[in-house]
């Protein structure tokens, strides 16, 4: 062999060993998935509203206090609220909730697009989430991956298909 057919046999290798390290990360951190929704609601809802309104739905109570079922909420100003822990399990996609964090945007993105503050928000948030995570494009995911829903919204959801295909 040459040098160039081991050197390419050597990349080979350490990227076989690489994304072996990657899977044994995830499974330690049990992260699978970043699943994106709106709130369906106007862009001036309070994170008081939605607490009430999952409360009233009798979502469990978080470690941070809240019944959000959302891990993360990102106001139009982009503000982002951690509503409960990464490592909790929200109550935002059923039956596909374990290992699963949720990101909610306020809004309804059916009649508009995102604020700019928000898409910058989120995709910084997506970044980090990435990395600390290992996940790639494909386990970034909208509501309606999963069920029949408009959620999270024609826009939001052709944003993110685009940017994260």
């Amino acid at each position: 062999m040459t040098d160039i057919e081991n050197t390419k046999k050597l990349i080979g290798i350490w990227g076989k060993i690489i994304r072996i390290w990657q899977n044994m990360l995830k499974q330690k951190n049990g992260i699978s998935y970043l699943t994106i929704h709106h709130s369906a609601s106007p862009i001036t809802t309070t994170i008081e509203e939605i607490n009430q309104w999952h409360k009233d739905r009798d979502f469990t109570l978080s470690k941070l206090g809240f019944y959000v079922g959302y891990n993360l909420v990102i106001f139009p100003d982009g503000r982002i609220k951690q509503t409960r822990l990464d490592s909790e399990i929200g109550c935002h996609t059923k039956n596909h909730n374990e290992g699963n964090i949720g990101i909610c945007l306020v809004g309804n993105f059916n009649d508009y697009a995102p604020t700019k503050e928000q898409w910058e928000a989120l995709t910084n948030l997506i970044a980090e989430k990435k990395a600390q995570y290992f996940i790639d494009n494909k386990e970034i995911k909208v509501h309606s991956d999963f069920s029949n829903t408009e959620c999270p919204g024609d826009n939001l959801r052709a944003m993110i298909k685009t940017k994260y295909a």
